[in-house]
């Protein structure tokens, strides 16, 4: 009989005296008194009797555990070759998975964009389409806010361009005033005291040269002309008047040089007159171009806060566009620039994917196999070792209810010792 079976039957003696016993001693105490009556205390001598069987089946126990202890540790040396081929199996074969799982995920991701490449792009366009058609309408209502913007700055450009005309001409305006008041007028006013002045010089020579031709005629009786010549009568005898001729002579020119004066004065008035009503004229045209200019700032500035709320329209629509574009447009483009990207590097790694997830896959079911392999011999080895450690946790309990008995007994013969 080998070793682990004559332990076995150790701790099946040491198991079967365990409850035995108790029984035995039921049997003992329920023939030695009535069934009526209370139980009577046990005799020493009946007492050390158990005692001595006890330690017998304590000691019976003990050995039992021993012998399992020793049978597991037996077990466990048999058994851990495979056990340890068996984990090793399991580790290889969970790193195996753990290579070939990425693989194949990536293999199958390449092979869907690929195969379904078509059909990703048409539902991106869809998605892009109706994207767009939301995007639409913000664009139209934003370009209808700039295009009214557009037309009111427009207008006051035009206004600006009037404005600017009007400032020319009040400048060009406010220039010649300068000019005929600071140049042409003063000019014009000197010539016409200087001709003034020469007239009224002209006039007394010639009023000077009448009363000279006056008195002389007065010295005489009676004057005349006579074949051109003034003859004076005297005592009734006419004769040529000396110096009369000369006097008359000088009166004829002095007034024609006052006549000229005063006709050159007259012109030059007539200039200065003409250039007093054109400066009223022109400082007409500046007061007329300055209202001009100011109706026109007037106008310009009625459109200040309008342009301003306008301008406001037109950022909100702009600041809606950017907002949409962002959520709903722009992801699609990087959406479509990922695909791009995604379905090129499938088609160019698809080949390389394919060879690694097949090499992986081999590699996957070579470790399953091996797995498989070391299963039988594991759960044999691990059969055994359960086995045995059901034995010894038996041995165990039976060892404590051994040893449990034993105390008590003893205690009872303390007890009983005591008595006597």
């Amino acid at each position: 009989m080998s070793k682990s079976r004559i332990a076995a039957s150790v701790a099946v003696a040491a198991l079967s005296l365990s409850v035995v016993a108790p029984a035995a001693q039921a049997v003992e105490t329920s023939q030695s008194q009535p069934s009526n009556a209370k139980p009577a205390a046990a005799s020493l001598k009946v007492l050390k009797a158990r005692l001595r069987k006890a330690v017998a089946a304590k000691k019976k126990a003990d050995a039992a555990v021993t012998a399992a202890t020793k049978k597991l540790q037996s077990a466990k040396e048999a058994g851990t070759p495979a056990v340890f081929a068996f984990q090793a199996a399991t580790v290889a074969l969970d790193e195996a998975r753990a290579r070939h799982t990425p693989a194949k995920a990536a293999l199958d991701k390449a092979q869907a964009l690929v195969s379904n490449e078509n059909a990703l792009w048409a539902d991106l366009n869809t998605r892009m389409t109706a994207a767009q058609a939301g995007y639409q309408p913000l664009r139209e209502a934003r370009d209808a806010a700039q295009a009214k913007r557009t037309e009111m700055q427009n207008a006051v450009q035009a206004l600006r361009a009037q404005q600017s005309t009007a400032a020319t001409n009040q400048n060009e305006a406010a220039a010649y005033a300068s000019q005929l008041m600071t140049n042409d007028i003063p000019q014009v006013q000197n010539a016409f005291n200087a001709a003034w002045a020469n007239e009224q010089n002209a006039f007394a020579y010639k009023e000077a040269c009448r009363e000279d031709f006056a008195r002389r005629k007065a010295q005489w009786d009676d004057t005349r002309k006579n074949l051109g010549y003034w003859e004076g009568l005297r005592n009734g005898t006419w004769r040529r008047v000396p110096g009369l001729d000369e006097a008359e002579a000088l009166l004829d020119r002095a007034q024609a040089e006052y006549n000229q004066a005063k006709n050159q004065r007259l012109d030059i008035e007539g200039h200065l007159n003409q250039l007093n009503a054109r400066l009223a004229e022109v400082q007409a045209d500046i007061n007329r171009w300055a209202a001009v200019f100011a109706d026109l700032q007037r106008q310009i500035d009625a459109y200040a806060q309008p342009l301003a709320d306008q301008s406001a329209i037109v950022a909100a629509a702009n600041a809606a566009m950017t907002a949409y574009f962002d959520q709903h447009i722009q992801p699609l483009y990087d959406e479509a620039e990922q695909l791009d990207k995604d379905l090129k590097a499938a088609r160019a790694n698809l080949p390389s994917l394919v060879a690694n997830e097949k090499s992986l896959a081999a590699a996957l079911a070579q470790a399953t196999a091996a797995l498989a392999a070391a299963t039988p011999a594991q759960q044999s080895a691990q059969g055994a070792i359960d086995a045995a450690s059901q034995v010894l946790t038996g041995a165990r309990a039976d060892l404590v209810k051994a040893t449990s008995k034993v105390r008590k007994l003893k205690k009872q013969v303390r007890k009983a010792k005591g008595r006597r």
